[in-house]
């Protein structure tokens, strides 16, 4: 098996998992659209990254579980390529901060459609 079909594999085997790139006009700003299959109406967990912490059987750095802290409903997709695609949500549950400083949104992810 060649080096592309063992990264393609591993991509594979991960959840789909955005980012909240911005709070503006009272809504957060997702990277992802329709081509990752997102929607108006779906809703997604936020979550805190879990620590990093040293496996010392294999010397690697692994990350534990995030904490769910928030969910998120979909309003609307934007752009028209997979590298321009953004959401754009409303909180529906939780609390997640109204700021558009830089790193405000770095320890945190999306992921986990919720029915």
């Amino acid at each position: 098996m060649n080096l592309s079909s063992n990264v393609i594999e591993n991509l594979l085997d991960k959840p789909w998992r955005s980012y909240i790139l911005a709070y503006e006009d009272d809504h957060y700003i997702i990277s992802g659209g329709t081509a990752q299959g997102v929607k108006s109406g779906d809703r997604f967990g936020v979550y805190v990254q879990g620590k990093k912490i040293k496996n010392p059987q294999t010397n690697m750095f692994i990350t534990l579980p995030g904490k769910q802290i928030a969910v998120i409903k979909v309003l609307k997709t934007l752009g028209d390529t997979k590298r321009n695609e953004i959401s754009i949500c409303d909180v529906l549950s939780g609390q997640l901060e109204k700021s558009n400083e830089k790193g405000a949104f770095a320890n945190l992810y999306v992921q986990d459609k919720i029915e």
